[in-house]
């Protein structure tokens, strides 16, 4: 790997082929350095004139976040954690559903709250790129040390909430999608007691260790996804018997478990993904009924979501 590098990921959710196939055409012919890209498992689009991988285990991909100069990455909240996390200039992309590259526009979402952060660069238009690039390959290192500060909230108010005799000594699932969603858990997973929890997702290669791991080998293309997340979620429920599910999203995964969980004594907590800084994501609305913890990340949302949301911090 080069001295200095520019690292491009899309995630590992969907691919995002306008901006590889920008970034190869009319980026990396013109830049005297290094580009390497993540493109995704299920990419249409292969690079010709920049280094690729495709999706890749978490060890992997930190391992060029942390050699990257610059990140280049889709409105992922993953990714844009990961940026904060390592102290990293970046530069954010949000992906256009109406082209296709996303079931809604959360992303853009994200995007205009970021705008008011000089550390994070975003690109709307992809003519902006090249000199957006030129212009941070000559900044310092940002500083986000303000974006930390009520993690440790919501970690405490998940941890007592733990402390509920109804759910001690029970095992418990942690319902979260690939990407983003699964980023955020990450965040707050040590929380919870490793011996009796159960991780369910889909299609990653991130392992936690010292946890049972259950993937469902799907991803958000997969139109069948729900389908087989209910007769997932029924197996395990009947294997596991846990009286508390915890889950962020998305609703593929999400709703299945949640109203199964619901049917069979489950306690449900559902927390929205900090993505949503305006909208309510699908799992939100199907979920609210049903939840016996309702928490958004916004905390000037309370309202807009109704009597039940509670705020007990934010992953940023």
């Amino acid at each position: 790997m080069a001295e200095k590098m520019i690292f491009v990921t899309v995630g590992a959710s969907l691919p995002f082929d306008r901006l590889i196939e920008y970034i190869d055409n009319e980026i990396a012919p013109k830049l005297d350095i290094d580009i390497i890209a993540q493109i995704h498992d299920k990419a249409r689009y292969i690079p010709k004139n920049m280094e690729y991988i495709k999706t890749v285990d978490r060890a992997t991909y930190e391992k060029y976040i942390k050699k990257a100069e610059i990140i280049i990455a889709h409105a992922g909240i993953g990714v844009i954690m990961d940026c904060i996390k390592f102290k990293k200039k970046c530069i954010i992309v949000p992906r256009n559903p109406t082209k296709g590259e996303h079931i809604d526009s959360h992303q853009y979402e994200i995007c205009k709250y970021l705008e008011k952060y000089s550390q994070v660069g975003i690109v709307y238009d992809l003519s902006d790129l090249f000199s957006l690039i030129t212009k941070m390959l000559r900044t310092p290192p940002p500083n986000f040390d303000n974006f930390k500060k009520k993690l440790t909230q919501l970690k405490n108010n998940i941890s007592h909430f733990l402390l509920d005799p109804s759910t001690q000594n029970k095992n418990i699932f942690i319902v979260s999608s690939s990407g983003g969603h699964f980023r955020q858990i990450t965040e707050i997973f040590e929380v919870f007691p490793k011996e009796r929890t159960i991780m369910i997702t889909n299609a990653t290669k991130t392992k936690i260790n010292n946890i049972k791991m259950h993937v469902i080998n799907s991803d958000l293309t997969d139109k069948f996804l729900p389908i087989r997340a209910f007769y997932t979620a029924f197996y395990l429920i009947l294997k596991y018997r846990p009286k508390l599910i915890f889950t962020n999203g998305g609703g593929e995964l999400a709703i299945p478990f949640a109203y199964l969980g619901k049917l069979f004594g489950c306690k449900i907590i559902f927390m929205e993904t900090i993505s949503r800084v305006e909208s309510k994501s699908k799992a939100a609305q199907m979920i609210y009924p049903i939840a016996d913890v309702f928490l958004i990340q916004w905390e000037k949302n309370l309202a807009k979501y109704g009597k039940k949301a509670r705020y007990w911090g934010s992953i940023l």
